[in-house]
């Protein structure tokens, strides 16, 4: 049989558990955000060391398992290429351009360039950004709403004296 009160007890706002909750959203939050600007950095970088083209969507693999596939045609150096990304947008068409990004040495080898290829290294920070709200909300919830009661509760007792 389980204890009745077990349901009611309280949380003292001041205990260590909820600045160690506060802590550990922040300090996952800032982890979270440096992860993503590094991501988008060193994605930045390597993206200034390849040749850029534009590509045509010319099929879309939707069926069957993860990732989709989207299959361009583009051109490189006067040649004409075609290259399976395993990238996939609700936005693609067939027929819609693509900005790519291709190693010179190697044509072949392309890739997505632009916001596309950022969107994904950028969700670590907005991720990270989400848990830095909830650790302001769990310390406003757990310290400061608490402090700021006993305070108003203080200041009300004074002036009825």
């Amino acid at each position: 049989m389980r204890d009745q009160n077990f349901f009611q007890t309280k949380i003292d706002p001041y205990s260590k558990s909820g600045r160690n909750l506060f802590l550990a959203f922040a300090l996952l939050g800032l982890i979270l955000i440096l992860v993503g600007a590094v991501s988008v950095l060193r994605t930045a970088r390597d993206l200034d060391a390849l040749a850029k083209t534009e590509g045509t969507i010319v099929a879309l693999d939707t069926k069957g398992s993860r990732p989709h596939k989207t299959t361009v045609e583009y051109e490189a150096d006067g040649e004409k290429y075609t290259a399976t990304l395993e990238k996939y947008y609700f936005t693609y068409k067939v027929g819609r351009q693509l900005p790519l990004a291709y190693d010179p040495a190697n044509p072949a080898d392309v890739q997505l360039a632009g916001f596309g290829r950022f969107l994904s290294e950028g969700l670590w920070g907005l991720a990270g950004l989400g848990f830095l709200i909830g650790s302001a909300a769990i310390l406003y919830l757990c310290q400061l709403r608490p402090w700021l009661r006993k305070r108003r509760e203080a200041a009300g007792s004074g002036e009825a004296r």
